[in-house]
């Protein structure tokens, strides 16, 4: 390993003609909130007369002459519209460059940003739009002084290594201790250093091209409502909340399975089999595309196919989110699934938040029983995981995330660990007749009785569940 690293000015940063923001990156997301606070910190750090203020660090991984920049890049785009708005600010101004000349510096090209960074990110270009016109708004409050602290006096520490794996590592290690990056960002940086050999540049832009097509909000979604709780819950587990330390339960074998344990043999003939399948000119001729056989409890193969089943549980999730979505209205004789999907979400008391945390519960169950058996007997399904659901609900009068989180692991008041019991479940029967319990409502004390949910109540009424 090869490494360099000490403090940097910004304006000897912007002189690097060679800073490159590699494909791997997520999109520039940083707020007017974000920027306005680092405005506010500049000036009152100059106001204070400091000799010096730090930014924070950034991370380069020296690569074929770029310095991509591995970690700090939302900062240093920030300073970068920061410098390009100041230096439009004081052109023609022949005080501000006499005063900045007096200083013993020389107003040169240098102060010009020297890098050429494209975003092709909407998200990024938007932001950049946003943020800049921001600047603009508050660009007047920096007189002489600030503009030569900014410039002089406000600094980096930088890491620069030539090492992509050390450049990755350094970069997991100061951001599993700050708050900027969420879970999946991490796992996303993580599994883009696993295509780092064997994958094309092609090929990497691609997944990440594909992985920003998902809604950030949506990924973090899935991540901690579905996929991480399934993970937990089906082992009898908490998964009360997924944080930075809980990443490493998606990270898994190396790309190309190179570890010679039995368990792997499986992911191994699996992983070559579908690429080389794809790969063969018969595709050409029958149109037929093999998708990896993903299973949400099977170790992770680490990089591409990492990426590949995000997309397939995002598209999964949004399958079984569409089934029933019409505009059919229910009949006496509409399937039994159908009247559950319908009134979930219709219901006096849907929109209260421990109602919600019910019907996430609910999807989450049926993501894991499609994922294992596919939509056989979905219908069927549907009754056995809503009467298990919302089970919870009729016997609670409030619900709160620690409820939830029990239930699901198969304690607190749940009669059965569903989730569990997917996991181990050889046959779609061991899951489609299993018995439901009956809630007494006499039982039931009244002032624990839940209210506003008498449209579940009769589903269970029909089911013979409740009386």
């Amino acid at each position: 390993m090869s490494l360099n690293s000490g403090i940097i000015s910004i304006k000897q940063l912007l002189a690097k003609k060679n800073l490159s923001i590699p494909p791997y990156q997520r999109p520039y997301k940083w707020t007017e909130e974000n920027v306005n606070q680092l405005i506010d910190d500049i000036l009152e750090n100059c106001s204070k007369k400091k000799s010096a203020y730090r930014l924070g660090t950034i991370v380069f991984h020296e690569d074929g002459g770029l310095l991509n920049i591995v970690d700090g890049q939302q900062r240093t785009i920030t300073v970068t519209l920061l410098a390009l708005a100041l230096l439009d600010f004081i052109e023609g101004k022949s005080d501000y460059i006499d005063f900045l000349l007096a200083s013993g510096e020389t107003l040169t090209h240098n102060y010009k940003p020297q890098s050429e960074f494209k975003f092709q990110s909407e998200l990024s270009q938007k932001n950049i739009a946003d943020n800049y016109r921001l600047i603009n708004q508050r660009i007047a409050e920096f007189d002489k002084e600030a503009i030569k602290f900014f410039f002089y006096k406000c600094q980096f520490v930088f890491v620069q290594l030539t090492e992509i794996t050390e450049a990755f590592q350094f970069f997991d290690s100061q951001n599993s201790r700050g708050e900027d990056l969420k879970p999946h960002d991490l796992l996303k940086a993580f599994h883009l250093r696993e295509m780092s050999k064997g994958f094309s540049e092609d090929e990497r832009k691609a997944v990440v091209k594909e992985w920003e097509g998902i809604d950030d909000n949506e990924l973090e979604e899935l991540f901690a409502q579905y996929l991480f709780r399934i993970k937990n819950w089906g082992r009898n587990y908490s998964a009360a909340s997924f944080q930075k330390k809980d990443a490493n339960i998606f990270k898994g074998v190396s790309p190309d399975v190179h570890e010679d344990y039995p368990y792997t043999e499986s992911l191994r003939i699996a992983n070559f089999y579908t690429d080389e399948y794809n790969a063969s000119c018969y595709r050409k001729i029958n149109r037929k595309i093999a998708e990896y056989p993903f299973q949400i409890d099977q170790p992770v193969v680490n990089g591409k196919r990492f990426f590949e089943m995000i997309s397939h549980y995002e598209d999964l999730k949004n399958q079984i989110f569409s089934k029933y979505n019409d505009n059919i209205p229910l009949r006496d004789s509409s399937p039994f699934g159908e009247k559950v999907i319908k009134n979930i979400f219709a219901y006096e008391g849907a929109d209260r938040k421990g109602d919600k945390y019910i019907r996430n519960m609910f999807y989450t169950a049926l993501l894991y029983y499609v994922d294992r058996f596919g939509f056989f007997e979905f219908d069927k399904a549907i009754s056995v995981i809503f009467l298990w659901a919302y089970r919870l609900r009729l016997i609670l009068h409030e619900i709160k995330p620690v409820a939830i989180d029990n239930y699901g692991m198969g304690s607190g008041h749940s009669v059965v660990p569903l989730f569990r019991k997917i996991r181990e479940a050889v046959s779609p029967y061991e899951i489609l007749n299993m018995r439901q319990g009956i809630i007494i409502s006499a039982n039931i004390k009244e002032k624990s009785k839940p209210t506003k949910v008498d449209t579940i109540i009769n589903l269970f009424k029909e089911r013979k569940c409740y009386e």
